[in-house]
């Protein structure tokens, strides 16, 4: 699907085709001072099509006169929902999806089979009321490019609403905040939204509660990929009085480009702001909390998604910030370092709904290395995925003897394990490669250890490899077993 970016910085981003309708829209835009209130009568009518031709709408109000879509009119939909097929580019100011007190349950799904999908602009804001639902889907790219800098993508106080994002777009140019507030997001089947990477969008959960779902290929996109500063935030959840939020991230990529991932600021108390990392990719040169008011509580949730450092402006020396509850659940934690060097000074804790249970553990991936400081707090196993090659090694550094004596450490090819403390780690097991290594003590040169490995080792400390009663009997019995075959085919001999 070819897009229309609008940008007044820009058109490099502009399909040539598609230039031409730059100084249409524009004209639009301008046009939506003098715009009408227009009321959707196609599922009424029985006729799906959204295009400046058909008669589709009521002039004024709900029981006015049928008429025509202009470009740049107020829409309300406010009937039975249903499926509109948008047959051209279209540009409307005021959006709003079910009337304040009317009924609930609605759902209006944009769609189109234009071939190359079709622009539907924004020169202010979608309003969704009552716990309706508006989807954006495929073959519709919705760009906001009026004159207000602020996109509100928001509910009506008496029930969460939705929108879902399904193949769909919903981009928000230039430098700009994309406000949502009482709403959920769904950001589904390749589904995207943000801004253009381009200009610095972000993207704040203001003044209530709401949650963003990113899922099946779904995309969010905030910051600004060719350059910046990561004081310029990118993703807020949690924004003033009453502001926060929930980001689910179950497959996809939220994407914060050269700005940092927030949760809660400056002005916000009383709720709370969570990540969970189900699945899928946070990409963020850094995740903190900001709260300096307090009465924030924030989480990040490890539960099998990664948290991938991005390649340029990473905050190196404290990588995760001020968050009250970094916890590592069933799925784990996994950091990617995407070849930089960053520390993380804050405690991964064990999921306390998991009981004696052990979490998921870390798995640290990616050239470059990641130092945790502090008596960590996961109880899960430690995976060393490998780096590239022996100049380039996936490195993890221990500064305390945390690890859970009833876990096990992975070291792959090329990856590397600090022990830079005093003193022996107690583990139940050691695979090297993929190779289990016998009891004993492992370290680098100089620790001490009774096996010596500086392949995959460094630092003073040791491991204690002692194996769970389980695990030697089984061990011991194995061996005795072979032995005795062993006997048995002598003496036959």
């Amino acid at each position: 699907m070819n897009t229309l970016l609008v940008s007044t910085s820009s058109n490099r981003l502009i399909p040539r085709h598609k230039l031409l309708m730059l100084g249409a829209l524009t004209a639009m835009a301008c046009s939506a001072a003098h715009a009408e209130n227009v009321y959707w009568l196609g599922d009424i009518n029985g006729n799906g099509v959204w295009d400046t031709t058909t008669a589709n709408w009521a002039l004024g109000s709900p029981g006015g006169v049928d008429t025509t879509f202009t470009n740049g009119d107020n829409t309300f939909f406010y009937y039975s929902g249903g499926n509109l097929n948008l047959t051209e580019d279209l540009t409307t100011n005021y959006q709003e999806i079910g009337q304040s007190g009317g009924t609930i349950g609605l759902n209006y799904v944009f769609t189109s089979d234009v071939v190359d999908g079709v622009n539907l602009g924004y020169t202010n804001r979608i309003s969704i009321n009552d716990g309706n639902q508006a989807t954006i889907g495929s073959g519709v790219t919705a760009i906001f490019s009026g004159s207000d800098t602020n996109l509100h993508i928001e509910g009506d106080s008496s029930a969460q609403s939705i929108l879902n994002i399904d193949g769909g777009t919903v981009l928000k140019n230039s430098s700009s905040v994309l406000n949502l507030s009482n709403v959920t997001v769904n950001v589904i089947n390749g589904g995207v939204l943000g801004g253009d990477a381009q200009g610095g969008t972000q993207i704040f959960f203001r003044n209530s509660f709401s949650t963003l779902n990113v899922d099946s290929g779904g995309r969010v996109q905030v910051g600004n990929s060719s350059g910046g500063s990561t004081q310029f935030r990118g993703l807020i959840v949690g924004v003033g009085a009453g502001g926060g939020g929930e980001v689910n991230i179950d497959g996809g990529r939220v994407e914060s480009y050269n700005t940092a991932v927030l949760l809660g600021d400056n002005q916000a108390s009383g709720t709370s702001a969570t990540i969970n990392l189900n699945g899928g990719v946070l990409y963020a040169p850094q995740v903190r909390a900001q709260n300096n008011n307090g009465g924030v509580t924030s989480t990040l949730n490890f539960n099998g998604g990664v948290l991938e450092v991005s390649s340029t402006n990473a905050i190196t020396a404290n990588y995760l910030s001020g968050i009250t509850n970094v916890v590592v659940q069933e799925g784990g934690a996994i950091i990617d370092t995407n070849g930089q060097s960053i520390t993380i000074n804050q405690i991964l804790t064990h999921d306390v709904n998991l009981g004696a249970t052990a979490d998921g553990g870390l798995t640290k991936q990616g050239v470059g290395t990641l130092t945790l400081n502090g008596v960590q707090a996961y109880t899960g196993n430690t995976t060393i995925l490998g780096g590239t090659d022996a100049a380039n090694l996936s490195v993890l550094s221990i500064n305390s003897a945390f690890l859970a004596d009833s876990s096990e450490v992975y070291i792959e090819e090329f990856g590397f394990l600090n022990l830079n403390f005093a003193g022996t780690d107690t583990i139940t097991g050691l695979y090297l490669d993929g190779i289990a290594m016998a009891q004993g003590t492992w370290g680098a040169s100089g620790s001490g250890a009774d096996n010596i490995n500086d392949t995959y080792f460094g630092g003073t400390g040791q491991l204690m490899v002692i194996p769970e009663v389980s695990s030697y009997a089984m061990i011991l019995g194995g061996l005795s077993l072979a032995l005795i075959v062993a006997r048995r085919r002598k003496a036959r001999g």
